[in-house]
């Protein structure tokens, strides 16, 4: 398919109805020491239509179990798995064969075989489905296009680089016209160039052919590229969901404030911490009040001089100690962690006018 092609394809909104619903997963599975491991324990979940959701989870969690059961490969014990309105433990072998074949999956391993070429490894789902050679053929060269690895057609996967394999991944997980794509861990063992160019792709064909993604990840960093919503997995049970700005600004529970640390950094580094007890106020400011705070910009809060306006109204000094402006979802955030000394009654005005602003204020001070 040429670009002119993939232009005229037409793609609905995400609405507010639910491709993916789960309604009180449970799976539970023995052991290799024969006792009885909870692995998925009471999750519901809803995935809407053309969105790109994100599961994440320290290994372990339970994230793999629970895609397994959008296909019923891992049955649970208890709860519905609900796929575009058809409850799936009702449906006959046949009838589930066939919505199978309307949810792709992609692995981190690739699972290529390594006696076919890249267009025949894409080709077996489309055999196996019973297709004629002529559909085939042209579905594969589609497919091919679709991921740009046309020119290796008739590679075999130890020709091909690891973002390659994957990208055979995706063409052959595509094969049938699912709705839904799973990805298992699919960037976790590619280096960090290939992960941004296979999100990229991926985002690319979610925008293009309005395909629901499910992307099951332990990084929190594929999750802030490509996801618009996540949801956070310990211990079997989702432990905070949401959009991902919010998630990545206010994160609640420890899991995951510790797996966003590596892109927002919650806990303050022990070298900015004794900066921070070590500093001192500015010859004007002897006698204020010093507080140590974190403040959170969202959009248009990262333009506004709002430290500037405060220093001069108020009189408060800022000192920065740490922080960054990133951006996610379109969106400019900025989160740093600054010292303020304030005259005494300043201090409860200066908070007032960064609520005020859109600028949440965390006080710190309790570490000092």
């Amino acid at each position: 398919m040429n670009q002119a092609e993939l232009d005229k394809i037409t793609i609905p909104d995400a609405d507010l109805r639910p491709m993916v619903e789960l309604r009180d997963v449970a799976v539970r599975y023995a052991a290799a020491d024969g006792h009885a491991v909870q692995a998925v324990d009471g999750v519901s979940l809803q995935v809407r239509q053309g969105e790109i959701f994100g599961i994440i989870g320290r290994s372990g969690a339970g994230k793999s179990t629970l895609v397994r059961t959008l296909n019923l490969l891992a049955r649970p014990q208890r709860g519905e798995i609900i796929i575009g309105g058809q409850a799936l433990q009702s449906l006959n072998p046949e009838a589930l064969r066939k919505a199978r074949r309307e949810i792709g999956m992609i692995f981190q391993h690739f699972n290529l075989l390594s006696s076919r070429t890249a267009a025949e490894n894409i080709a077996l789902p489309l055999e196996l489905a019973g297709h004629d050679k002529a559909h085939i053929r042209q579905e594969v060269a589609r497919l091919l296009d679709l991921v740009g690895l046309s020119a290796q057609a008739g590679h075999y996967p130890h020709q091909l680089s690891g973002g390659q394999k994957q990208r055979v991944g995706i063409a052959r997980a595509l094969a049938n016209r699912p709705r839904i794509l799973l990805s298992d861990e699919a960037t976790s063992a590619l280096d960090p160039e290939t992960t941004r160019n296979i999100l990229e792709l991926l985002r690319e064909i979610n925008q293009r052919l309005g395909l629901t993604i499910l992307l099951i990840t332990h990084e929190m960093q594929v999750i802030k590229q490509i996801c618009s919503r996540v949801a956070v997995m310990d211990g079997g049970r989702i432990v905070e969901t949401g959009p991902v700005i919010d998630v990545f600004q206010q994160a609640q529970h420890p899991t995951t404030r510790a797996l966003i640390s590596d892109v927002v950094a919650h806990d303050l580094p022990p070298s900015v911490l004794a900066r921070a007890q070590s500093c001192q106020a500015d010859a004007g400011q002897e006698g204020s009040e010093k507080h140590l705070v974190r403040l959170s910009f969202v959009g248009e809060g990262v333009e506004k001089p709002i430290l500037s306006d405060v220093s001069r109204r108020l009189g408060v000094d800022f000192h920065f100690m740490h922080g960054q402006i990133d951006e996610i979802q379109g969106k400019a955030i900025g989160n740093f962690t600054l010292v303020a000394f304030s005259p005494a009654q300043a201090w409860r005005e200066t908070v007032a006018l960064f609520n005020k602003n859109g600028i949440r204020i965390e006080d710190l001070s309790h570490v000092l």
